[in-house]
């Protein structure tokens, strides 16, 4: 079982990258934002969850272990398999998933593969176990709204949902007004 890889990129992908590693190129399929953050020949580090089937061997790749983490959690729920987790991961980042399951956001669970019905089993199979995790900032309901307003702001203005994410995550929590978030968020996208 391969639980760890690093290497350089050696081509990426519509939904994976192939990986050097001593010679030995591994195609791990990964989010979007792993994507757009890393550059073909950059060197990356990766914990993966290899998904074995009479006919595939796949590996799944993660920035972090808790990452990989929630990943392996939302595999056991009953409809989602690996190619549905990680497009979750591809439209929302870890702390948001959970923060969604916890707070019960249905709607925020959006994802190819994922509808409404889905979600709710997300949130009713997931919830005591993402609920009880130390060090996750849980956003409420209204935080979660207030952010996909600004998001949605952000790419209105012809932004990637990826760059919005990106410059949004940077914009300190104390600021509370939605002008003041989206011209702070620009600021960081004009770097």
């Amino acid at each position: 079982m391969i639980a760890y890889l690093s290497g350089k990129i050696k081509f990426k992908g519509a939904n994976f990258a192939v990986v050097e590693n001593q010679g030995i190129g591994y195609k791990v399929y990964v989010g979007l934002k792993f994507l757009s953050d890393n550059q073909v020949s950059a060197e990356v580090e990766l914990f993966i969850h290899e998904h074995v089937r009479e006919d595939a061997d796949d590996l799944y790749g993660f920035g972090t272990p808790a990452d990989l983490d929630l990943f392996e959690k939302l595999i056991t729920v009953s409809g989602i398999g690996p190619k549905t987790a990680v497009n979750l991961f591809t439209t929302l980042n870890s702390d948001d998933i959970r923060s969604a399951i916890i707070n019960q956001d249905a709607a925020r669970l959006k994802a190819p593969g994922i509808g409404a019905k889905t979600a709710e089993r997300i949130i009713l199979d997931l919830k005591n176990k993402v609920s009880g995790l130390v060090g996750v900032d849980v956003k409420s309901r209204s935080q979660m709204s207030d952010d996909a307003d600004t998001l949605e702001a952000l790419i209105s203005l012809g932004y990637s949902s990826y760059q919005a994410k990106d410059a949004l995550s940077q914009v300190p929590k104390d600021v509370k007004d939605m002008s003041e978030r989206v011209k702070m968020a620009l600021k960081f996208l004009a770097k």
